[in-house]
């Protein structure tokens, strides 16, 4: 078997049966379609059955306890068959030379990791962004450097040797957001070889009105259990020394940009944004000199990261909020 598609399901009805077309129609041979059934209690896995019943010999179903996505990736893990590994979020879509053109590229160069580009979608497919697989102004990440670390974490843009995780024995933490944090750069430290294909073959779909309710949104502090989960790591590679620069904006990147950000568009007068910037002023207290900070995030993003460190939360707000109007109106 050349590849195992895990794809973790999770009351995701509505969405599901698109996620699994383009799996299918993937102009590929000699794949599976491992469809975690994640404790879910809608109508998912029926539609899921619908397809095992259609394509028997491609598409196998688990059922399992809730476990959270992480757990749901591991289970894909140890019952895959594949040489290779793609993890598909369930609500997602792929373009159908996926498999084919990054197989051929992870074999003619014996790669452990293959990562390739996406996009964000709406709900239809209509392309809302090009998302680049890394960071790459001044091209300052090298994916077989110690600046790999810097690449987006996500699980789903990347094709993986089975082997990397088996023989690292590296899985996903249960049950924990922000999950790809505490893996991706582990696997990718670990990885002997990296190769990057800029193209987009993976759609990200964005969900109308999927903003986290209030809820929630004291999830966005198990960020730093997974942000501590790859120090650690680091650290017991004896590795931390020399990528102490790049940890430090890993902080300011997840923790200080993205989680805060996350948060203040749910509620700008969270205490919890203000936890998390103080968790990164103790850590890292001279993150403004970072090298990677200035180097690789625009002006607009700077100004943000300013404001976030200066807990102007309500100001912030006030900004994106002013910022989105602007852009909806030049949209019209």
């Amino acid at each position: 078997m050349k590849v195992s598609v895990i794809v973790p399901v999770y009351n995701v009805e509505k969405y599901i049966g698109k996620c699994l077309d383009t799996i299918v129609e993937q102009n590929f041979n000699e794949y599976e379609i491992l469809v975690v059934i994640d404790g879910s209690t809608d109508e998912s896995e029926k539609i899921a059955r619908e397809y095992q019943q259609k394509y028997p010999e491609v598409v196998k179903i688990i059922c399992q306890e809730n476990k959270g996505l992480g757990g749901a990736r591991n289970t894909g893990i140890m019952n895959a068959k594949g040489e290779y590994l793609l993890f598909v979020d369930s609500d997602d879509m792929l373009y159908p030379t996926l498999l084919n053109d990054i197989y051929e590229e992870a074999v003619v160069n014996d790669s452990d990791i293959v990562v390739f580009d996406m996009e964000y979608v709406d709900e239809q497919g209509n392309i809302i962004k090009y998302e680049k697989a890394k960071l790459d102004k001044k091209d300052l990440v090298d994916f077989n450097g110690k600046s790999k670390i810097l690449a987006w974490p996500s699980a789903w843009n990347k094709l993986y040797k089975k082997s990397l995780f088996l023989d690292s024995q590296i899985l996903y933490p249960e049950r924990l957001w922000f999950e790809d944090l505490a893996t991706t750069p582990k696997l990718m430290l670990s990885a002997k070889r990296i190769d990057y294909v800029p193209k987009a073959y993976y759609k990200y779909v964005q969900r109308s009105g999927s903003i986290m309710n209030n809820k929630k949104i004291e999830r966005n502090m198990e960020i730093i259990k997974a942000f501590e989960s790859t120090v650690q790591f680091i650290h017991s590679n004896k590795m931390y020394e020399e990528m102490e620069e790049e940890v430090e904006f890993l902080a300011i990147y997840h923790i200080l940009y993205t989680a805060v950000l996350r948060i203040n568009e749910v509620d700008s007068t969270s205490h919890l944004q203000s936890k998390l910037v103080d968790y990164v002023k103790l850590n890292y207290p001279k993150y403004r000199n970072n090298k990677f900070l200035n180097e690789l995030m625009s002006t607009k993003e700077k100004i943000v990261i300013k404001l976030i460190g200066r807990k102007m939360f309500k100001t912030l707000r006030f900004i994106l909020n002013a910022n989105r109007m602007i852009g909806d109106k030049d949209a019209k």
